[in-house]
């Protein structure tokens, strides 16, 4: 079985085990399988994270396009600002 969080798999320092057991392996700096497990977290995690940007821009981006067709006129300073600050979160660093 692979090692996964919240079983009482691997040996409970990357993750806590339901059964409270943790190996005397030294933790993730000295023990191939806690490194291991470490880094598969952090992937999971890193992978989520680009995601939900992936998602957030999306959304913004059609947030944008929904206010231009909206607010064509460009004395609408409320217009305007929503704008900017839309495509300012768009902006890349």
């Amino acid at each position: 079985m692979a090692n996964v969080p919240g079983t009482n798999t691997g040996h409970g320092h990357v993750w806590a085990r339901p059964d409270g057991s943790r190996a005397r392996c030294g933790g993730p700096r000295m023990c191939k399988e806690c490194a291991r497990d470490a880094a598969e977290v952090a992937s999971r995690t890193e992978n989520k994270g680009a995601r939900r940007i992936e998602e957030l821009e999306i959304a913004i981006r059609a947030a944008l396009s929904f206010v231009q067709g909206r607010h064509a006129d460009p004395n609408d300073g409320y217009a305007r600002m929503v704008i900017a600050a839309l495509r300012g979160a768009l902006a890349k660093d």
